[in-house]
């Protein structure tokens, strides 16, 4: 143990110093105690929950495992329906949110005895050590980066443009309304955000968005971790070998996606945590088919791919294990509907459409039919069905998100539990669902390597299974000693691929680097709208990361006819027409991002008012240029006297 103490340590000095390692400390500390609240506030509702449905045998005592997906996961579907539907409602504030936290925590302590928890954990999951050492440095990566303001790290996902531009944005903007409403400019509004909604409640207790946001990271990437713990446990309960769950449990983490996607304020953990979930109660008990579909049901809810990746998997499982049973099946429906409820009505009398934006024969709401096809063609799957099915090596094992050794290790393990006897039955069910999942992302998704993350999980499991018939095969010390060494090296090369990243990343602005962010959370915030202009209106333009622009900033995503255009043909395209009408709105500054500009309207499309032309006319009819970005790739126009 003082070996992984030194991994930590090592870790964190190597990644902020020692002149930053106190503010992390007192940042891990407060958005730590804020994730474990929230996650025994959950565990006290999942327990509620359990006794209502008693999913379990009577008189036989689950498995860890199952108590733990049933309880945790449970829990966290309940807590972002009452969230959601107290949101619509304009009930969340800070008193109800303690109410809700107050009843969740009393239902833990009162259910669970934590002097018997924790001895049940080390008894499920002893972790071995040289693996756990190994893997104490991917976790803390992951922690450390989720306390890094969204914007700063991983070019692989654009510097966390979609929680700048929706997973964080949309409950700001609920936030500033103080209650969930419709978004007619930001499209992804209109989707579940079941994971959102938490945090929406988290905003609402800390008492703002950008308080709130680095909990919200957190929340996210504790999601990682729990996903991690559950198939580390459900493995070594399967096989029996806790260096088997182990094994699964650090490959999980060590995936270079685990740590770029569970740092940032995404939905992407959720899906993963929820799925295995639904998964692991399944594969415990018969009895647990509305559960399983709530839970199913919650997943989707915080990502619509839940049902390729989730559901149709599930009620697959469903369906071979007891014989077609109409009544589990329909279970197993009643309890995805049931979670799914609260979306769909809401969006029903917001649009008339409850699938909205998909689903456009049902409705096209305030969308044009231009708005429409962009949105197709950003989502549809492109090229033919061989290229997409051959996407896997560009997009997943090429991809920064994957490794091409992480790759090898799970089609090795699979290989090897499928040849195993004992455990033949546990890998074909992991490659059934990985393989339906890997159909599901190349058949209905735009085949992006994060979407393909679900599929990490089954095989995971299927490494784990496989360890146990390496270590069967490999009587000798020496032989097990090479095999140890040799997974060692490969978590450590995926953790050294990542770290490189993370400085890579954080480097990428001179003169600042991860230590000075730890200490100063908002100089990116700053870096977009300094404080001398933090009193503005802006009006945003090919640019929709607008968490960091003071409330009250107009934009759009590239799916809505943006106020700009129609303004510009209202006015029939007289600039000066055009600037009196933005100062009648209220609009003090435009600021356009010419590099997104060109990128969307290459891809999606983009309304064609918005061009280099155009703006150039507002300055020659009065707009003044403000210069105070470089490249000429940022114009910031003043458009009202100042």
């Amino acid at each position: 143990m003082h070996f992984i103490a030194v991994v930590v340590v090592a870790t964190l000095l190597w990644a902020v110093g020692a002149s930053a390692m106190g503010w992390w400390l007192l940042a891990a500390l407060l958005e730590g105690s804020t994730t474990v609240l929230l996650w025994a506030c959950a565990w006290g509702y999942g327990t509620l929950l359990e006794r209502a449905l008693q999913p379990f045998e009577a008189g036989r005592e689950p498995a860890f495992s199952a108590r733990f997906a049933a309880r945790a996961g449970g829990g966290l579907a309940l807590l972002m329906i009452a969230c959601h539907l107290l949101g619509l409602a304009g009930g969340l504030h800070p008193v109800t949110v303690a109410l809700i936290g107050a009843v969740g925590l009393g239902a833990a302590l009162r259910a669970t005895d934590p002097r018997s928890l924790a001895p049940r954990l080390r008894e499920a999951l002893r972790l071995p050590h040289p693996v756990l050492a190994v893997a104490a440095a991917p976790v803390v990566l992951l922690l450390l980066a989720a306390t890094l303001p969204p914007g700063v790290l991983w070019q692989a996902e654009a510097a966390g443009y979609d929680a700048l531009g929706y997973h964080l944005e949309v409950p700001r903007e609920w936030f500033d309304a103080g209650r969930i409403v419709p978004l007619p400019h930001n499209t992804y509004g209109y989707l579940p955000l079941n994971l959102e909604t938490l945090y929406f409640a988290l905003m609402v207790a800390r008492g703002g968005p950008l308080e709130a946001m680095f909990a919200c990271q957190w929340l996210h990437a504790s999601l990682a971790l729990a996903t991690a713990l559950l198939l580390a446990v459900w493995t070594a309960e399967r096989t029996g070998s806790r260096s088997a769950g182990g094994v699964a449990g650090a490959l999980f983490v060590a995936l270079p996606g685990t740590t770029i996607v569970g740092s940032l304020a995404y939905n992407d953990m959720a899906l993963l945590f929820l799925g295995a979930c639904t998964a692991v109660l399944i594969a415990a008990n018969g009895r647990a088919g509305f559960l399983a579909g709530l839970l199913a049901g919650a997943a989707i809810g915080c990502k619509l791919t839940g049902v390729g990746f989730v559901a149709a998997p599930a009620a697959a499982g469903i369906a071979l294990q007891s014989g077609l049973s109409a009544r589990r099946l329909g279970l197993f429906a009643a309890g995805v509907l049931l979670a799914l409820l609260p979306h769909l009505a809401r969006n029903a009398a917001w649009t008339g459409n409850p699938a909205f934006p998909m689903a456009a024969v049902l409705g096209r709401a305030h969308w044009s039919e231009v708005s429409q096809e962009r949105w197709e063609r950003a989502h549809a799957p492109p090229g033919t069905v061989a290229q997409r099915l051959a996407s896997v090596w560009s997009n997943g094992v090429l991809d920064e998100r994957f490794h091409p050794a992480w790759w090898l290790a799970a089609l090795a393990g699979l290989a090897l539990a499928l040849r195993a006897p004992g455990r033949r039955p546990d890998a074909a069910a992991c490659a059934a669902v990985a393989g339906v999942q890997y159909l599901f992302w190349a058949g209905f998704t735009h085949t992006a390597g994060r979407f393909l993350l679900p599929v990490v999980a089954p095989l995971c499991v299927a490494v784990g299974l496989g360890w146990t018939e390496l270590e069967a095969r490999v009587a000798s010390p020496r032989g097990r000693t090479a095999a140890w060494v040799g997974l060692c090296a490969l978590l450590a090369l995926l953790t050294w691929n990542q770290a490189a990243r993370f400085r890579r990343d954080t480097e990428l602005i001179p003169g600042l680097a991860a230590a000075d962010y730890v200490r100063d959370p908002f100089l990116v915030r700053d870096a977009r709208v300094p404080p001398k202009l933090s009193s503005e209106r802006f009006l945003l333009l090919g640019e929709a990361r607008a968490l960091y622009f003071p409330a009250g900033t107009a934009y759009h995503t590239p799916f809505e006819e943006g106020g700009f255009a129609r303004l510009w043909r209202e006015r029939k395209g007289n600039p000066a027409g055009v600037l009196e009408g933005l100062r009648a709105r209220g609009i003090t500054l435009l600021h356009v991002n010419w590099l997104e500009v060109d990128r969307l309207r290459e891809t999606y499309g983009l309304d064609p008012e918005i061009s280099r032309e155009n703006l150039r006319a507002l300055t020659h009819a009065g707009a003044a240029v403000i210069r105070e970005h470089s490249n000429d790739q940022v114009w910031l126009l003043r458009v009202s006297g100042g």
